[in-house]
This record gives C-alpha cells, sequence and structure tokens, in this order.
C-alpha cells in the first residue's frame, strides 16, 4: 500500500530581488542531486521536473536563474523527509507559489493586490518563508539625540559611564545624510515596513486581530536572509536574528508580539554559497554545485549546514525537523 500523502502548502515571499528565485532554483537541482546533499527526496523517483528546469539550467551553467516581469514560478512535487533516523519518514506534496516582488510594493501603496484568491490561499498556508537580502535593505532613518548635558548612563552591575565613554557623537544616523527629495523623485518605501504591512494583511486574511497570536504551531515563519555570504564576516559570526536586530529590529519586535517564539526562527541562506558574478566562484560552482544555511543551534552558537531544505522543514515541522548541533 501506498503511503498517504499530505498537501502542504509553504508560502515564498519577499521584495524584489530578494534571492527567492535562485533558493528555489538551488533547491530543486540539490534535491535532484540526492540525500546526501538534501534532506528532501523524492516520493517518486519518476517525478517530472521539467518544469522547473528552466530554474536548474542556468546554475548548472554557473549563472543565476532570470524571468521576465510579470512571469511566475511555482513549485509542486511530491518529497519525503527523515526528521530523524528512528522516525519513519513523512511523505507530502509540498507546493510553493511565487509571486512577482513588485506586488509588495503594490500592497503598501494600495492597501489591496491583484489575484486575491492567490494570496488568500498564500495566507492559509502551513508556513512562510519570508526573503531579505540584507545588502538591499532600505532602512529607516533613525537618529538618536545626545544624552542631556552632564547625564550618566549607568549599566547595571557595572561601572557609571558618560555618553563619551560610550562613543556617543552629537548625532548618529544608521544612514547617511540624505540628499533632498524633489518631486520628481520615486518613493522608497523602508523594507521593513512593506514587510510588515505584508504579514499585516495575511493576518488580517486569517481574521487574526493585532496581538493575536494563531495557535502554536499552525502557521510559522522562516526569515531568511539571502546571500549571506556577502554580508560582512563580522555579522556572519553571530546568529541571523543579531543582523536583523540591528538592521531591521521594527521587524523582530513586530514577529515576537504576534507570533509564538517556537513559531519564528530566522536563517542566513547563501543558495550558492558565493556570488557567481565572480567567475572563480562560478567555476567552483559548475564544478560541485551547492550552498548552504547558517542558523543558531540550542546553545546559541552559529552552524552550517549544506541542506538548502532546512526553512522549508521548519515551516513544515517545526525545531524537531533542524539538526541542532552543540
Amino acid at each position: 500500500m501506498s503511503p498517504s500523502i499530505d498537501q502542504r502548502t509553504v508560502a515564498l515571499l519577499g521584495g524584489p530581488d530578494s534571492g527567492k528565485t535562485t533558493f528555489l532554483a538551488a533547491l530543486v537541482d540539490s534535491i535532484q542531486q540526492g540525500p546526501e546533499r538534501c534532506s528532501l527526496e523524492f516520493e517518486d523517483e519518476g517525478e517530472d521536473v521539467s518544469p522547473h528546469r528552466k530554474l536548474t539550467e542556468p546554475l548548472l551553467l554557473g549563472k543565476y536563474p532570470q524571468r521576465t516581469k510579470g512571469e511566475r514560478l511555482h513549485i509542486d512535487l511530491g518529497l519525503s523527509t527523515r526528521l530523524s533516523p528512528a522516525k519513519s519518514p513523512s511523505h507530502f506534496r509540498l507546493q510553493i507559489g511565487d509571486y512577482n516582488g513588485e506586488e509588495l510594493e503594490r500592497l503598501f501603496r494600495r492597501l489591496s493586490v491583484d489575484n486575491f484568491e492567490e494570496w488568500e490561499q498564500r495566507a492559509n498556508a502551513q508556513g512562510l518563508l519570508l526573503f531579505l537580502r540584507p545588502d538591499a535593505i532600505y532602512p529607516l532613518v533613525a537618529k538618536k539625540r545626545d544624552a542631556p548635558a552632564g547625564e550618566q548612563l549607568a549599566v547595571p552591575g557595572g561601572p557609571v559611564l558618560t555618553p563619551a565613554d560610550m562613543g556617543i557623537g552629537s548625532v548618529v544616523a544608521e544612514v547617511p545624510e540624505a540628499r533632498k527629495l524633489t518631486a520628481d523623485d520615486p518613493v522608497r518605501v523602508p523594507t521593513v515596513l512593506a514587510l510588515v504591512e505584508l504579514i499585516q494583511y495575511l493576518r488580517r486574511l486569517r481574521r487574526l486581530l493585532p496581538g493575536e497570536r494563531p495557535p502554536q504551531g499552525s502557521f510559522r515563519i522562516a526569515i531568511v536572509l539571502s546571500a549571506w555570504d556577502a554580508v560582512p564576516a563580522t555579522w556572519r559570526q553571530q546568529r541571523p536574528v543579531a543582523y536583523l536586530m540591528e538592521h531591521a529590529s521594527l521587524l523582530v519586535d513586530f514577529l515576537a508580539s504576534n507570533y509564538h517564539l517556537d513559531d519564528v526562527f530566522y536563517f542566513g541562506v547563501s543558495s550558492t554559497g558565493g556570488d557567481l558574478g565572480v567567475t572563480s566562484h562560478a567555476k567552483r560552482y559548475r564544478d560541485d554545485p551547492g550552498g548552504y544555511v547558517c542558523y543558531a543551534n540550542h546553545a546559541g552558537r552559529v552552524v552550517q549546514s549544506s541542506d538548502l531544505a532546512l526553512p522549508i522543514r521548519f515551516v513544515l515541522f517545526g525545531d524537531e525537523a533542524i539538526v541542532r548541533e552543540t
């Protein structure tokens, strides 16, 4: 008797150039390479992957997959995975619906979307992969004022510090002072505001009130910081959530206020292990295609895995689906 197949849907969201398409291509290719590379396996060895060939073929040539404006890519595969060697495999059919990244900005501007039925399906998916490319985050401008003259800043359990001791100057900005905009300049939406509005829209479709957490395990979110190999080394040595706490703390606070802590996980992902625009790396990738995932284990130490399926396994099965090395 063939195993029963669960239908699982994962929403894959993020702004333009956030790495969604490259991740999908690299994921399908890693599944094709077999269990030594990926923890997801085809349920049927004869699974037809020809619809996804347009995704994977450019990667095999050491190039990033491209798509035309308005083109949508979808994954629909019968898969299985083992949560541990001692457990029987879980069988499921995975559907990942992609969309145009430009829809994110339209949602923010108009508070409405095209293809409402597709967005309703995303809202009711089993989980969400939310992609951000660190070097493409358009920040909120936040300024810190001086402490009042003579004010001392106390650190619990430590010495009394003055503003000068902490390196606080007159005004500190997250980004350099921008030139004055003219009426003809396009309005840039800060990335974190657009993503919060996106999640709020999905929550409204699920009929969740502000601050109301969905039942634990019913909807998990994997935050994927793509092109993690391009992040400065000092940040790659820290937990991915630490990067967001510094560069997009509003998103971290919003998720903590509206979801159970165990239902949100942060990953740093390099789908291709480096920049395919660099000739030497493109050659290495053609010879041995693969990427990696970074995350914090239960002890808070950053570990790295070649299994690109980890974010998907988390949103479908939770913490038990992630190998938490010590």
